[in-house]
């Protein structure tokens, strides 16, 4: 038996594969949109592969350059075909350090089940509300205050972002600059030249200074959702956190991606404000999976409801 997954390196290929993970979202929202940045040539974190025997099928695993973060992408119909797949494969070591990203609800119990039949044990889970974004009928313009101004993040802007960041501050500068100015991000920044308030255009953002630090900051990363989101303590109650959410969110949905978040389970800030804006819903639940392992005995309950 060979190995079961095939590499899809073609940026027209990558597009059509989008294509088609498209019909499955919001599952399919991670996938879809690191697709797109990798066709479109502002992605460079991933290598895309299909199976070999059912090249059209929906079973995708993108992996990092480093081997040490994964994902995968399946049909609910499609979860056995990946689990033999998963069983079979040799591209990674169960062994080594790594990280699942973006795991949705349906796919974990497979997920484990490869883990168990790989080292024996299960990987312990980070559990997440997913919330998608669509932008509502009835939209209204968004609007800057006076005295502030809203722009894609600079380099000092990206540093700090990343510095003050839980989950992502070993994310390249230089990358993550690039995701952030050529696909969508936004920070609030002071401006005492703004006499009155502006409606904001998702669509001409301009690139704030590279020196210049924002009050409040969002951006996409390279796992294909909205990341990474903080108001300056001295700034916060003031809704700009709210304002960069919806000013990238429309930036995504302005260049056909599919804007997304994810929201670590405990965090009732982040919950509460996605909850109250405006074209946002929480659609499913995810897990980011990654050893240390825990023993069979205390296997993880991977029943999840919406």
């Amino acid at each position: 038996m060979g190995e079961p997954f095939a590499v899809v390196s073609e940026g027209p290929a990558l597009g059509d594969l989008a294509g088609r993970v498209k019909e499955d979202l919001p599952a399919g929202e991670p996938v879809y949109n690191i697709l797109l940045f990798h066709a479109r040539g502002h992605g460079y974190a991933y290598t895309f592969y299909t199976l070999k025997d059912h090249p059209h099928t929906h079973v995708i695993m993108w992996r990092s350059t480093d081997g040490t973060e994964l994902g995968f992408h399946c049909r609910e119909s499609e979860v056995e075909l990946l689990k033999a797949a998963l069983k079979q494969s040799l591209l990674f070591s169960w062994q080594a350090p790594f990280e699942i990203a973006c795991v949705p609800a349906y796919l974990i119990a497979a997920v484990q089940e490869v883990a168990r039949h790989k080292t024996g044990c299960y990987l312990t889970e980070t559990k997440t509300l997913v919330f998608s974004y669509k932008s509502p009928q009835d939209d209204e313009p968004l609007r800057c205050r006076a005295g502030l101004r809203v722009c894609r993040l600079g380099t000092a802007a990206v540093r700090r972002m990343l510095e003050r960041s839980k989950y992502d501050k070993h994310r390249p500068l230089d990358t993550t600059v690039r995701l952030a100015q050529n696909i969508a991000s936004a920070g609030v920044y002071e401006c005492p030249d703004a006499k009155s308030e502006e409606v904001i255009d998702p669509e001409d953002v301009p690139v704030g200074g590279e020196g210049e630090t924002p009050l409040a900051y969002i951006s996409t990363i390279f796992y294909g959702g909205l990341a990474m989101l903080m108001t300056e303590e001295e700034h916060r109650g003031r809704g700009l956190g709210s304002l960069v959410t919806q000013v990238a969110a429309k930036m995504l949905a302005a260049q056909g991606y599919a804007p997304h978040a994810y929201v670590v389970i405990d965090n009732a800030v982040s919950t509460a404000m996605f909850s109250k804006l405006r074209g946002w819903r929480m659609t499913q639940r995810a897990s980011w999976m990654h050893p240390p392992y825990v023993q069979p005995s205390d296997a993880p309950d991977t029943r999840e409801e919406l």
